[in-house]
């Protein structure tokens, strides 16, 4: 298991026909409910994290945000199981005022004399909504540390 980072995605949104990863949730806390008591009723299993194997899919349509699909698994051929828990095929994000951030491009380069450090610069579309509605689209360039992993260190064998 895996803890969030800077540069986890928890799923994608499709903008003008192009999909792109995003880096939050814009869930709410009365919808993350809901979709997991539905996951606790269909597996047994209660899960906490609202970030641990979910997937989201989020579509731009006339300017609104909208959910299409909920994934307990990784990939397409996971079942979407939207319609079971809120009886609709997409949901439109009223509730949703905030910015995502959607990815265009990344890229990570060692920081010189730091083993253990990596900086990360990406390039992402920052979306602004107000009550599920877009009110500006912008690409902007972040740049951060991230700590390396044990791998990149070398220190995890085959």
């Amino acid at each position: 298991m895996s803890i969030p980072t800077k540069d986890t995605t928890y799923g994608d949104i499709t903008i003008e026909g192009k999909s792109y990863k995003i880096f939050n949730v814009p869930l709410g806390n009365e919808r993350i409910n809901k979709i997991l008591q539905y996951r606790e009723k269909i597996t047994g299993v209660v899960y906490i994290s609202t970030w641990m194997l979910h997937h989201y899919s989020w579509i731009i349509e006339n300017n609104k945000l909208y959910l299409t699909a909920i994934r307990f698994s990784k990939g397409k051929e996971a079942k979407n199981h939207i319609y079971d828990i809120f009886a609709t095929d997409k949901l439109f994000a009223q509730w949703y005022t905030g910015e995502i951030k959607a990815l265009i491009s990344q890229e990570s380069f060692d920081i010189k004399y730091q083993r253990s450090s990596k900086r990360i610069k990406r390039r992402v579309k920052l979306l602004k909504f107000q009550n599920g509605e877009l009110l500006s689209s912008d690409e902007i360039i972040e740049e951060f540390t991230m700590r390396k992993s044990l791998e990149e260190l070398g220190f995890i064998l085959e």
